[in-house]
């Protein structure tokens, strides 16, 4: 829903479409991630959402050769739920999942009509592999 980049050994790959970026960046719709990544122990950045700006640190802690006939990519594991869209990055979901918690909070009930019930742990890698997949 918003632009990211990754930045990779060095090299930004982002989308084109964004006015913000100079020269020195490469458009990553003409990329596969898994053919830029660092080798085993690598980090890269990948931000998400420039108003709410999520950015992620990516440790890639281990490849595995592809295996035919699976569709890619694919997520074999992961932890807690992603944060609701336009949630207001850091202070927004911190302020989002206290109110979820107490019924007594003021944007409680609010956020209730918003979004409906939340669990921060709850992931689920099957549908994580469809968001990805999706793009």
């Amino acid at each position: 829903m918003h632009l990211s980049e990754f930045k990779i050994n060095e090299t930004t790959y982002a989308d084109s479409n964004y006015d913000e970026y100079d020269e020195g960046f490469l458009e990553y719709k003409d990329y596969l991630v898994s053919k830029c990544l660092p080798g085993e122990g690598g980090k890269f950045l990948y931000t998400y959402d420039f108003g709410d700006d999520w950015c992620h640190e990516v440790t890639v802690e281990k490849i595995f050769k592809e295996e035919e006939g699976v569709k890619y990519p694919l997520c074999i594991d992961g932890e807690r739920a992603c944060p609701p869209e336009d949630v207001g990055g850091i202070p927004g979901y911190e302020e989002y999942v206290e109110a979820m918690f107490d019924p007594t909070h003021d944007n409680h009930d609010a956020f209730m009509q918003w979004r409906g019930p939340y669990d921060p742990e709850k992931f689920d890698k099957v549908q994580a592999t469809k968001r990805m997949q999706k793009r």
